[in-house]
C-alpha cells in the first residue's frame, strides 16, 4: 500500500465491526463511570475481565475521567493505550478461523462507513495478506513524548528511535510532520 492511500472508519463503523464479532473479553483496568446525557455517552464499567459489547467496548475506549473524579492519570495517553488494545483484540479475534467465514458481512456491514482509496483488489490483497499474520506479533507503540495537559509534547530523538526500531530502519533527523486531516503538513 502505498503512502497516499486512505483508510478512514467513523464510530459507527467501529461499532458495527464490534458488533459482527460478537464483542470483545476486555480486561479493564479500573472502575469506569461515568454519564453524559447531552452526547448520550454512558460508561460503566467494573474492573476486571469481562466480556463488552460494542456500546461498552466505545466506553472503554473513550472513558477519560469518572463523575466520582477518578480520571486516568496518563490522561490521553491512557486513552491510547486502551484504544491500542482493543485493536490488538479485535484483530486477534478477526483471525480467528472461525471468523473467516464472516468477513464478507462485516466488510459489508464496516464498509458503509469507510472511507478509501483502495480499490476492492487492494483491499481484497490486504486481506489475504492480513489473514496470514499471528495476531501475538502485532506490535503498538506510541511516540514518547511529555504529557502537559492538553498537549502532548513529543520527545523528538526518543521518537525518531522508537520509530527506527519499530520499522527496523533509519529516519532523517530533520523536522517532523504533523499531519492534517486534509493531507497537508506543516513542521511539529
Amino acid at each position: 500500500v502505498c503512502s497516499s492511500d486512505l483508510i478512514k472508519t467513523n464510530l459507527y463503523g467501529f461499532q458495527d465491526l464490534i458488533k459482527m464479532v460478537g464483542g470483545l473479553d476486555v480486561d479493564v483496568d479500573r472502575d469506569m463511570d461515568y454519564d453524559d446525557s447531552w452526547q448520550d455517552f454512558h460508561v460503566h464499567l467494573k474492573k476486571g475481565l469481562q466480556h463488552l459489547d460494542e456500546g461498552q467496548v466505545e466506553g472503554y475506549v473513550r472513558w477519560r475521567k469518572s463523575k466520582h473524579g477518578d480520571y486516568d492519570p496518563k490522561g490521553d495517553l491512557g486513552r491510547i493505550e486502551r484504544q491500542q488494545k482493543v485493536m490488538k483484540l479485535l484483530a486477534a479475534k478477526c483471525f480467528q478461523p472461525t471468523m473467516w467465514p464472516r468477513l464478507p458481512k462485516i466488510m459489508e456491514a464496516v464498509r458503509k462507513h469507510l472511507k478509501t482509496d483502495l480499490s476492492d483488489t487492494q483491499i481484497l490483497s490486504l486481506l489475504v495478506f492480513v489473514k496470514g499474520i499471528d495476531p501475538h506479533l502485532i506490535a503498538t507503540g506510541t511516540l514518547p513524548g511529555d504529557y502537559q495537559q492538553p498537549f502532548i509534547y513529543i520527545d523528538k530523538d526518543a521518537a525518531i528511535k522508537l520509530l527506527a526500531a519499530f520499522f527496523e530502519t533509519t529516519f532523517d533527523p530533520g523536522p517532523l510532520e504533523a499531519l492534517r486531516d486534509d493531507g497537508t503538513g506543516r513542521p511539529g
